[in-house]
């Protein structure tokens, strides 16, 4: 048919919609009628035809012509009447939708996939696979995406490609709420299957009821499992501490808690410190396996004064799940100046003179030795001698530690007593006490000393026998009564032939023992105080392991002592400011108090009504953010500060008005990571089979999505979308009912019947 009959056609009918050579259209019906009715119509129109013609005078077939045309002419108008249309077919395919669900959190990090290659890159890999087969599947799926960690989130992906996903960052997982939100973000058109990507490492599985729900709705989980099936353990460094400042040539203590779980092996784990600057190790030990979860004490010895930066590290046999958390760091403050030490006795014991001896020999201490037994006369010894003693905090204050004997407390006026027990509680001396059989601690009941005894009264007994000493745990945690500072305990010439007996039921709750008797007898106590320390030593006959060894015993006893109460005192007597973040370490998602703290003089000067610290994490550039520290009270700014990330942050003090006064003090808050399933790092891959099972889905190794398309049921709808062009209103119609009148009209007159 050429173009011109064409549109002949087109106009007659009075087509608009219908394209141009479509195929397949069809006539209908507004008002169909079923055959039958089309049979009485048809006989009522040729009835009505017989019945106008019958009576008509006339030849028979002229008569009949006519009745037909008339037939006809009837049948056209009800033709009309009904509506014709002309009908297009169209049909379009509703696609349901697959929900894929693939796992973000930070566990994807650990490298157990197969080839040693992390879940994350398993999970990259299973989402171009999944993506593909999905593209090549017959039936239409329209692919909706998500990741998810503590809730799901879509993720962009162009049409039938594989979607970007990020960093695997979140901090806990949240499987059954994941799963929630995909359904309930899919839920516009029917939803043919949930495919999750997971290692299945959650603290929320799906529940039963989100489960019985799938499966009445006849939505399968189909799963692709990551990670290994088999558990194959993590060993970690769980916590890593040291003393914040030390001094040059100290051994300093670094304790770190080892952990291990899932099936990590029973072999021995070594151990290390080591200078993150340089790489080199400081200390290592062997951690035997029955050992593991019990403190580690490494000893480290820094020859140059500054900050250090120390890394404990373990170095697991065999795999090890979470390379990430095979090491800590710590930092530690090398101070470059001596000790400055006041020490009162009564009378020139042995033990005085002893130690009195220790003090002015050793390098690293400057003493000023008050013996207050002495007439006027008496050179008071020490390299830093004095003829009385501190009257004032000004005073005492140019002093980190304080040594006492047995001294009466009468012999003090109630303002020094309350000016030493404000040393240590407010400016963070220590406080050495030698016990002696007539003063200590009896002398001091019903004073302000004896608030700092690590015991409550009443006064202790003495021991009636010869005792040996032996350290405590905590000891050789603290780095301090070394197995090479006591003498042996089956030695005759190191037992002590006086010393007290300290109940244990009286020891105040901040009491802790360093070391005691070979019978469990308390000995040697140490109490932090406030700002301070405070150190008890229940005997007064160290001196007699003269006999044995010289001095070399009391020298490697009593030095590290004094060290470790003097580590902190130095610092916060000669800081401008004290920062202190409480607590200094925290979970994910909790709240540390940062306080800062200046001394009277330095509030007044200042005046400031907030204090500015800076944040940074480490190992993250660009990630310093600033807050307020409010003035809470006079000289204290406070605040509470909650991390968004985990890692080492590190507080600074940023306000210029305080980096005027030098120094640039900063405390490290470490934050954790709060979830479960970096406790557990193993994947779960049979809490995926039980929930693919519950719902009737299937478990698909990564590898094998090919066939994963024969798992997913169809769910598309088809909907029928026909185009109608009615016709009863087209010139086809009118033309055709005046062509049939006009020709029974024509032939009436010729046969003289109109």
């Amino acid at each position: 048919m050429s173009a011109a009959t064409a549109g002949w056609w087109r106009w007659l009918l009075g087509i608009d919609s219908i394209p141009e050579g479509a195929a397949g259209v069809r006539l209908g019906w507004e008002h169909p009628l079923p055959t039958w009715g089309w049979a009485i119509a048809i006989a009522a129109a040729v009835g009505l035809a017989w019945f106008g013609y019958a009576r008509i005078q006339g030849p028979t077939t002229a008569r009949v012509a006519l009745g037909s045309l008339r037939a006809a002419a009837i049948a056209w108008l009800l033709a009309v009447l009904l509506g014709p249309e002309l009908v297009l077919p169209r049909e379009r395919i509703e696609p349901d939708r697959v929900a894929v669900v693939v796992d973000r959190s930070a566990s994807l990090e650990v490298r157990d996939a197969p080839g040693g290659s992390s879940r994350d890159e398993q999970a990259r890999e299973a989402v171009d696979l999944l993506a593909e087969a999905l593209r090549s599947d017959e039936r239409s799926h329209e692919v909706r995406w998500f990741g998810f960690h503590a809730d799901a989130f879509p993720l962009e992906a162009a049409d039938g490609a594989a979607p970007g996903l990020g960093a695997p960052e979140g901090a806990r997982t949240r499987l059954g709420r994941a799963i929630e939100r995909a359904l309930r973000d899919a839920a516009e058109r029917p939803i043919a299957a949930v495919v999750v990507a997971s290692d299945g490492r959650t603290d929320d599985p799906p529940d039963r009821g989100l489960l019985r729900r799938l499966a009445e709705e006849g939505i399968p989980l189909i799963v692709v499992p990551l990670g290994s099936s088999e558990p194959l353990g993590d060993v970690a460094v769980a916590e890593a501490r040291a003393p914040g400042r030390a001094f040059r040539d100290d051994e300093v203590p670094v304790e770190a808690r080892i952990s291990r779980v899932g099936r990590a092996g029973t072999e021995p784990v070594l151990v290390r410190l080591v200078d993150a600057e340089d790489g080199t190790v400081l200390a290592e030990q062997s951690v035997a396996s029955e050992s593991i979860g019990e403190p580690v004490v490494l000893l480290a010895r820094a020859e140059d004064a500054g900050r250090r930066r120390w890394r404990v590290e373990v170095v697991a046999p065999g795999d090890d799940l979470v390379p990430a958390n095979d090491s800590r760091e710590v930092e530690v403050e090398l101070l470059d100046r001596p000790l400055r030490v006041l020490f009162c006795d009564a009378s020139p014991r042995w033990e005085y003179r002893y130690l009195k001896n220790l003090l002015v020999r050793e390098p690293s201490v400057e003493s000023s030795v008050m013996l207050l037994s002495a007439d006027r006369d008496f050179a008071q010894e020490g390299n830093m001698p004095i003829s009385r003693l501190p009257r004032s905090p000004e005073e005492l204050a140019a002093y980190d530690l304080i040594v006492l004997g047995d001294v009466p407390g009468g012999f003090f006026s109630p303002e020094q007593l309350e000016m030493i027990r404000e040393q240590v509680a407010a400016r963070g001396a220590g406080l050495v006490v030698v016990a002696g059989p007539r003063n200590v601690p009896r002398g001091w009941e019903r004073t302000a000393l004896e608030e700092l005894l690590p015991f409550a009264p009443p006064t202790p007994a003495v021991i009636d026998r010869e005792v040996s000493l032996r350290a405590t745990d905590l000891a050789a945690r603290l780095g301090v009564v070394g197995a090479d500072a006591l003498p042996p305990v089956d030695a005759p010439w190191g037992r002590l032939r006086w010393a007290q007996r300290i109940d244990p039921a009286t020891l105040k709750p901040a009491a802790e023992v360093l070391a005691e008797t070979t019978e469990g007898d308390p000995i040697l106590l140490r109490m932090r105080y406030g700002a301070g320390q405070v150190l008890y030593l229940a005997t007064d006959e160290t001196w007699r392991w003269r006999y044995g060894r010289g001095e070399t015993l009391q020298e490697r006893f009593w030095i590290p002592l004094l060290r470790l109460l003097g580590r902190e005192s130095v610092a916060e007597g000669e800081a401008p400011w004290r920062l202190r973040a409480a607590p200094s370490r925290i979970a994910l998602g909790e709240a540390t108090r940062l306080e800062l703290e200046l001394g009277e003089s330095r509030a007044m000067e200042l005046d400031l009504a907030s204090a500015e610290v800076s944040i940074s994490r480490r190992g993250e550039e660009g990630s310093t953010t600033t807050i307020d520290l409010p003035r809470t009270a006079p000289g204290l700014h406070a605040a509470s500060w909650i991390p968004d990330a985990p890692g080492e942050h590190l507080v600074e003090v940023s306000e210029p008005g305080l980096l005027r006064l030098g120094g640039r003090a900063g405390v490290l808050v470490e934050v954790t990571r709060a979830d479960a399933e970096w406790r557990r790092p193993d994947a779960d891959h049979e809490l995926l089979a039980s929930i693919a099972e519950a719902t009737g889905g299937a478990s698909f190794p990564p590898d094998q999505l090919g066939g994963i398309v024969q798992r997913i049921p169809n769910r598309s709808v088809v909907v029928s979308m026909p185009i109608i062009e009615p016709i009863w209103s087209s010139p086809l119609a009118l033309l055709g009912a005046l062509l049939l009148l006009t020709m029974e009209w024509i032939g009436r007159r010729l046969l003289r019947l109109a």
